[in-house]
């Protein structure tokens, strides 16, 4: 979507809950909505996941559409990248009330990852079928383009467009710089059944890692390690303490400790901590941070509404 300034890196959290949904008092600081992540990167919106966090992003996007003329609306119409890292239900449950997918003159360009013979765009079309949902995905009037993504593929936008388009790591078609916007992926296989994608974005020498639902059976997890090396930001899971993970071994998911193994051995700047357990109140996570930062002192809450400027 246009209109806005280019040369920006920005992230706002719009779900960081794990598993279900989770409103009431006890989750009003850091929020009760399922993972979803808005980025703003030169002029382009990038969103990461549909959890129940779209929902209000996507009304926001159709209060600002429909503020415009209407020759505004032709040159600016609702434009989207959308990346998943997976489609387990609490990553996905906000695409059927994700507002803009059913106004036509929308465009999302959607990736995710094939599993098995099963492209992705089934599991998409699953989630919006009867007898689950009255709408249909593949009868949506709004424009969109999913594609099967894997490691090894990376997503490039040039400078100026606003379509990204799959380039192959090992043997690249398209020359770049630090002026076009690059998405990379990593394949983790530690969550149950399928596995999940991280992604990596590199735009103008800054560096952010998104890292949800994985878990470091062996700490830290060096292959992420790798892919993570001197992120400004890394987004990792960290949805249960020690004694939680004596239950949950084998969920997908990690410790707040194996999220701050990954974040020094990489060198990142920054740990936000995500996917919180839906069990963990405000009082509860506030905690988690405090010991969290006595071991790494730039370890953050993921906290929904809440804005990251890499630029600042």
């Amino acid at each position: 979507m246009h209109g806005f300034m280019n040369n920006e890196f920005k992230i706002k959290f719009r779900g960081v809950r794990g598993s279900v949904p989770v409103p009431g008092k006890n989750t009003i600081k850091y929020g009760g909505n399922t993972t979803c992540v808005e980025l703003r990167i030169n002029g382009n919106l990038i969103i990461i996941d549909s959890g129940t966090g779209i929902i209000n992003l996507g009304n926001q996007m159709v209060g600002k559409f429909f503020s415009q003329s209407e020759d505004e609306k032709k040159v600016n119409p609702m434009r989207a990248t959308m990346l998943f890292s997976h489609t387990h239900m609490d990553h996905i449950m906000g695409m059927p009330f994700f507002t803009p997918i059913y106004i036509g003159s929308t465009e999302l360009y959607m990736f995710g990852a094939k599993y098995y013979d099963r492209d992705f765009k089934k599991a998409l079309q699953e989630c919006m079928h009867a007898p689950l949902f009255p709408v249909e995905f593949d009868n949506l009037q709004s424009l969109r383009e999913v594609n099967n993504l894997k490691e090894g593929e990376y997503l490039v936008f040039k400078n100026g467009e606003n379509k990204p388009i799959i380039d192959d790591f090992f043997r690249p078609k398209i020359e770049t710089d630090e002026n076009d916007l690059k998405i990379y992926v990593h394949q983790s296989y530690a969550h149950p059944s399928d596995g999940s994608l991280v992604y990596k974005f590199e735009y103008k020498g800054k560096k952010l890692v998104f890292a949800t639902d994985i878990e470091g059976y062996h700490s830290p997890d060096n292959r992420l390690v790798n892919f993570s090396k001197n992120a400004d930001i890394l987004i990792h899971d960290a949805q249960y303490t020690k004694e939680q993970y004596k239950m949950c071994q084998g969920f997908g998911h990690s410790t707040i400790e194996m999220a701050i193994d990954v974040a020094k051995s990489s060198n990142s700047k920054k740990l936000y901590l995500f996917h919180h357990d839906p069990r963990h109140t405000d009082n509860h996570l506030d905690k988690i941070l405090e010991d969290a930062k006595n071991i790494f002192s730039d370890t953050y809450m993921a906290t929904e509404d809440d804005e990251i400027d890499l630029f600042n």
